[in-house]
């Protein structure tokens, strides 16, 4: 009776109890606790060659059996009943582990362990390599050992060498990529994909944008969710989550540009811009009109506009562009139906405008010019213009001054054959967003 009260006894008592309960955690964890160690991909792929499956999990089975031994031994007589539950529990995860390590099961290890040797040693092309794989061809080749014999027999240390591929491979292209992309956006930095390039400056041909545009989709802003069926699977092996394989084919910039939802949209809207505008099946064409008095005079009322309207004046206007004769029509609209000007494909270079005050007039009162090559897309995204959702064009008010330097307004509308992105979403410097600061 004395020795169950003396508080020094029941202190070691507790103790000892303690120490037990720590030991018995220590080990029961201890074989799902080892992984791999490198930390660079480089590392990874020369581990890769080097590994032999056979071997690892030989090591793997002695330390599984060792423990599985160890705790076996323990005299649970005394122990609390929480390290006793934890011994049970731990027998049952060890056994399991140790009978799922196969000669199957390391076959498929070592044919893991080979395909992550033969990427390239390049961690950027080993993306790209991956990424066009199929769904099945990832799963088996890369994360087959991930839950391979269900998730009571899988062994967290070939989980945690998937993943510690998958983490270096994504990490050690994140900075690369970003410059890639940076460099890359300087060269779209051009009318038409940029709507605020200067007159006169430098602008991106056909040709060029074809090839930007297929090196843009090789960044693969968006990842393929979908799942796909599989077939001729292993019998009796099940295959790794879709999960893994969605990590390990996510494309780079999904995680270098997370949270970056200015970047997606950019690289959307100019991949719908490319595909606009080198379609040559179907061409993109614009139409260039003088809508009615009544639309112009609401559309002067709209910006507040308080100049006469240039057709009162200059009621005809000669339309050239392309080194092209002029064709002469008049400005003064009264019918329903837009005059016009223009009918021909979007590209159109340098179209010039010249006012006259009578039929016969030789002399131009007035001269407005778009420069440039792409002229109806400049005055489509002009910042002046008057842009309408519903009809999908722009309203352009062209301001002019006649020989008397009186200021006046005539209002242009320049649309498409094909749904056009707003003005406001088109690329600007305004809206252009910097990679760098990811």
């Amino acid at each position: 009776m004395y020795l169950l009260n003396n508080k020094a006894l029941q202190h070691v008592k507790a103790m000892t109890l303690d120490y037990a309960d720590s030991f018995v955690n220590y080990w029961a964890n201890f074989g799902d606790l080892l992984k791999p160690t490198v930390y660079d991909y480089y590392s990874f792929h020369e581990f890769s060659a080097g590994a032999r499956a056979y071997q690892i999990n030989a090591q793997l089975a002695d330390i599984y059996n060792f423990t599985y031994e160890l705790l076996n031994q323990i005299n649970v007589n005394g122990l609390h009943k929480k390290t006793v539950s934890t011994i049970k529990h731990a027998l049952a995860n060890i056994d399991n582990r140790r009978k799922s390590i196969t000669m199957p099961f390391t076959q498929a290890c070592t044919n893991v362990l080979t395909a992550w040797s033969l990427l390239p040693q390049d961690a950027v092309k080993a993306n790209h390599y991956i990424q066009a794989l199929d769904k099945k061809t990832v799963r088996n080749d890369f994360t087959l050992v991930k839950n391979l014999n269900g998730s009571k027999g899988n062994i967290p240390w070939w989980n945690a060498y998937v993943n510690l591929g998958t983490t270096l491979l994504k990490s050690e292209s994140a900075y690369e990529v970003a410059v890639g992309l940076n460099q890359f956006q300087n060269k779209l930095y051009y009318f038409p994909i940029l709507a605020d390039a200067k007159e006169g400056s430098m602008t991106l041909d056909q040709k060029s944008m074809v090839e930007l545009n297929r090196k843009l989709k090789t960044y693969g802003f968006k990842a393929n969710k979908t799942a796909e069926t599989l077939e001729n699977e292993a019998p009796g092996l099940s295959t790794s989550s879709d999960e893994s394989v969605e990590n390990l084919q996510e494309p780079l910039l999904n995680n270098i540009m997370a949270g970056r939802s200015d970047v997606a949209t950019w690289a959307c809207n100019v991949s719908s811009i490319f595909s606009l505008l080198t379609d040559t099946k179907s061409p993109l064409e614009t139409t260039i009109s003088i809508p009615n008095l009544d639309k112009q005079k609401e559309l002067s009322k709209k910006l507040n506009l308080k100049l006469p309207n240039a057709a009162m004046l200059l009621r005809y206007v000669d339309v050239s562009y392309e080194n092209t004769n002029a064709t002469r029509f008049g400005t003064i609209v009264t019918s329903k139906e837009d005059r016009v000007l223009v009918e021909d494909k979007a590209q159109l270079s340098d179209i010039k405008l010249e006012f006259y005050r009578y039929s016969n007039s030789e002399k131009a009162e007035a001269t407005y010019t778009i420069d440039g090559q792409y002229a109806p897309l400049r005055l489509y995204l002009n910042n002046k213009g008057v842009y309408s959702a519903k009809d999908n064009c722009t309203y352009v008010p062209v301001e002019l001054f006649d020989m008397d330097h009186n200021k006046l307004v005539i209002f242009i509308k320049v649309t498409f054959n094909k749904t056009m992105l707003s003005p406001q979403d088109w690329p600007s410097s305004v809206n252009w967003p910097a990679i760098t600061e990811f």
